[in-house]
């Protein structure tokens, strides 16, 4: 498709050259936001932004695509062999009903869960049908926007790099995660350097102080005033900003209830930071930088860690960055897997069985357990533990990507006092769960998902399976598992049961480790 021309002009105040002006992408429609907390970085408001909604792999060798193409709503950044997903995912589907699902997806749902929705975000696939009333390019746009939503900026920032982050939708999100990941400055030089490109008068004001041209700066506030173009609690906070000794003493400006990354950059440099614990989570990896207290790194550490977004290594690299030198939240929790890591480091079995219980409750207590398995698992596996803490350690290891290998040496350890934990590591190792008398309700849903032969499908599913649509039917399969505590029991099974009807049995054998393990981790 053929490009826009792009045009360049400067700041008349400053050698510093922002890129301003372009011909819209499709000016004739109106411009939508998604994230209500992005930074209005685009000054002309006829930018045309699509409308759109609301761990991770290298990029591979996939073509850098525009925004204004319509392959670009299945452009990714895994190819077929490595997200496991065929690129025809979306044969039978339209793009409308493809953004639908995405809008709509649980954020809050198992890791299993999680990791497969992430992998739909960033597979490089065939894209869908086009979809009368929606734009090329809107369902890319959904897709990054799902990632910001979940606080997993890295999957946002991979998707951009491979389309064209100058276009403006896509810009104005790049320079908020580099706002929120503490690389300001590369983000104010990106600004300056991207045609086609036209900052608002707030940003050009921030950037020109970033640089240290101070007198550009205040002379384009002045500007941005005069013109009507920084609203006025706005332009009280740049004032702050550009000369803090002028208000030596003054009352403390009023906190936005959401702020941008920019607004919260700008609290920051004025003494006035702003707690991210009730933000949206993308706010959170701002408090991961080096610069911010150890209290208030684990926290985000851990808020991330909970969605799936930080590892579960990165989570206790930062645990064991100092020794707690208080008792209570969350200093029990990082002595707990302290002391666990310092024996695993030094193979002390006695150590390891005396602080294996501790770790596992506290974690457990924090909805860590997922990230704290993929974390010690496989030295774990490697101890030389028996009886109960052995028991223990394989039991929390089916959490982790090592769950068959843990699910294998549970059954060989003779029969189990737990007959759940058997029938879940049969289910783990391929097997049919065996007998399920006696088994609570939430066992009995998983079971009957991994019964041999299995029970046939609802007839509305099995229409839908003949039909061959695969990409909506797995992300409806996905959706229906449980979001909580409380699930529907039919859902659990008809969940799991599509899942290995459509070739997922991984994702299907870990969702029902953590469906029963994480409600009930004793």
């Amino acid at each position: 498709m053929r490009r826009q021309p792009r045009l360049l002009t400067c700041l008349s105040v400053t050698a510093l050259c922002l890129a301003v002006g372009a011909t819209p992408m499709r000016a004739q429609e109106t411009p939508l936001s998604a994230i209500d907390w992005l930074t209005k970085s685009i000054e002309d408001p006829t930018s045309g932004e699509l409308p759109v909604t609301g761990g991770g792999a290298l990029p591979e060798e996939i073509t850098v695509a525009p925004l204004d193409g319509a392959s670009i709503d299945g452009l990714g950044v895994l190819t077929s062999a490595r997200s496991g997903l065929p690129r025809t995912l979306w044969s039978t589907a339209t793009r409308d009903e493809v953004i639908g699902r995405v809008k709509t997806f649980p954020k809050t749902t198992l890791p299993a869960v999680q990791d497969a929705f992430r992998l739909v975000l960033l597979a490089d696939l065939d894209a869908p049908a086009n979809s009368p009333d929606s734009l090329p390019g809107s369902l890319f746009l959904t897709r990054v926007d799902a990632a910001l939503d979940r606080g997993d900026l890295d999957a946002a920032r991979r998707l951009i790099a491979v389309a064209d982050p100058a276009e403006p939708g896509l810009f104005r999100r790049a320079f908020d995660i580099a706002l929120l990941t503490g690389r300001e400055d590369a983000a104010c030089d990106r600004l300056r350097t991207t045609p086609g490109i036209a900052p608002s008068y707030a940003v050009r004001v921030f950037c020109l102080a970033r640089t240290g041209d101070w007198r550009a700066a205040t002379i384009t506030l002045r500007t941005g005033k005069a013109l009507g173009e920084i609203p006025e609690a706005q332009s009280a906070l740049l004032e702050r900003f550009l000369d803090l000794e002028a208000f030596d003493g003054a009352e403390a400006l009023p906190r936005p209830r959401l702020p941008s990354p920019l607004e919260m950059r700008i609290y920051e440099a004025i003494g006035e930071p702003i707690a991210t614990n009730t933000l949206p989570l993308a706010f959170a990896h701002s408090d991961l930088r080096g610069t911010v207290g150890w209290k208030a790194r684990i926290a985000a550490a851990e808020r991330l860690a909970q969605a799936g977004v930080l590892s579960g290594p990165r989570l206790l690299e930062i645990y064991g960055e100092r020794q707690p030198a208080a008792s209570g939240e969350p200093w029990d929790r990082v002595a707990a897997v302290t002391a666990l890591q310092a024996a695993l480091e030094a193979a002390d079995t006695e150590a390891i069985a005396d602080a294996l219980p501790e770790a596992i409750a506290e974690m457990s207590a924090a909805n860590l357990s997922h990230v704290f398995a993929q974390a010690v698992a496989d030295k774990l596996l490697r101890a030389d533990l028996d009886g109960s803490s052995r028991e223990a350690a394989l039991r929390l290891a089916l959490l982790s990507a090592d769950y068959e290998t843990a699910a294998r040496d549970l059954l060989e350890m003779g029969p189990l006092s737990d007959p759940e934990l058997t029938a879940l590591a049969r289910i783990a190792t391929g097997q049919a769960p065996g007998d399920t008398d006696g088994l609570g309700p939430e066992l009995q849903a998983i079971a009957a998902a991994f019964a041999a032969p299995p029970a046939p499908l609802p007839e509305a599913w099995q229409a839908r399976l003949g039909e061959g649509a695969l990409g909506l039917i797995l992300l409806d399969a996905l959706a229906i598992l449980p979001t909580g505590e409380t699930a529907d029991q039919g859902d659990v099974t008809l969940g799991l049961s599509l899942l290995r009807r459509i070739g997922l049995e991984g994702t299907a054998r870990q969702a029902a480790l953590q469906y029963a393990l994480l409600a009930d981790p004793a």
